[in-house]
């Protein structure tokens, strides 16, 4: 199950290609990685395994409580035209079974690959390549870079990774009815309740709060703390962190069998500690 693939992570207005390997296959890695952004070849065939491969990962997201959850918490806060919102399974069930009817038509086919030729374009011109390494090791870190870099310089030069952090694309308030502060939502094929519970947070990852903050919530959280004994009996697994780029702090329960009695106490833990 793969159900990641349906969420941008942090920053979602940037794009990422990210490889790991061996100090020795450096050379080797660093051309395959040029060869698949600058000469990778879109085919129909191709992109319809690919679409069905997600709709059927999407059969699967919908019967997770947790994902489920999760999906309701973005389309809650997140402008509607954000990528964020586009990539989620509600929106993606839609365009990838569209998408797949598509791809069957030769003119619509040939215009799905344009577009996807396009949207590589437009990419290039603000590729910003990071290498984290033991740099002793590594004998000649130019060399092997060359090819990529010269790919990449010869394009038109424009502002390399700019960062628009997510809360700018979000409403704190959300976009619901007016009135309502969340949603609950039955679901037949999930035997245990899931919650996701946000308030207005950190915006920044230099906020000289934030270490004090993740120290305080690690208390909290943490094996035999305060959360623990007395949430744990109520739900499998519960979690509280800090997400600066949304500039939210998030509660959340897992499994749990009585989401209110978790929440209540949850509540007057954070209240007297």
């Amino acid at each position: 199950q793969n159900t990641t693939r349906f969420g941008c992570g942090p920053f979602s207005n940037s794009a990422t290609f990210h490889m790991q390997v061996e100090i020795k296959k450096f050379e080797i890695a660093v051309t395959w990685m040029t060869h698949l952004i600058f000469n990778s070849v879109f085919n129909g065939e191709r992109i319809h395994i690919v679409a069905s491969k997600l709709v059927n990962d999407i059969a699967t997201a919908k019967r997770n409580g947790y994902e489920l959850v999760r999906e309701l918490s973005k389309a809650t806060y997140f402008k509607p035209d954000s990528n964020v919102q586009h990539s989620s399974i509600f929106k993606q069930q839609t365009f990838l079974t569209e998408l797949i009817e598509s791809v069957k038509v030769e003119n619509q086919c040939a215009e799905i690959i344009k577009n996807l030729n396009t949207l590589r374009e437009l990419l290039i011109p603000s590729i910003t390549v990071h290498i984290g390494a033991n740099f002793k090791k590594v004998k000649d870190l130019k060399t092997p870079l060359t090819s990529l870099i010269e790919k990449i310089d010869g394009k038109p030069t424009i502002d390399h990774l700019p960062s628009t952090f997510d809360y700018s694309l979000m409403s704190q308030d959300g976009y619901i009815e007016k009135g309502f502060t969340g949603a609950i939502v039955g679901v037949g094929c999930v035997e245990s309740g899931f919650l996701f519970h946000t308030a207005p947070g950190i915006e920044s990852f230099m906020d000289p709060d934030l270490a004090v903050l993740l120290l305080y919530l690690q208390y909290l959280s943490q094996l035999e703390g305060p959360m623990w004994k007395k949430i744990r009996k109520n739900s499998y697994g519960y979690n509280i962190m800090p997400r600066p780029n949304e500039g939210q702090t998030v509660f959340s329960l897992y499994r749990a069998t009585n989401i209110y009695e978790a929440k209540k106490k949850k509540k007057t833990i954070v209240e007297t500690q």
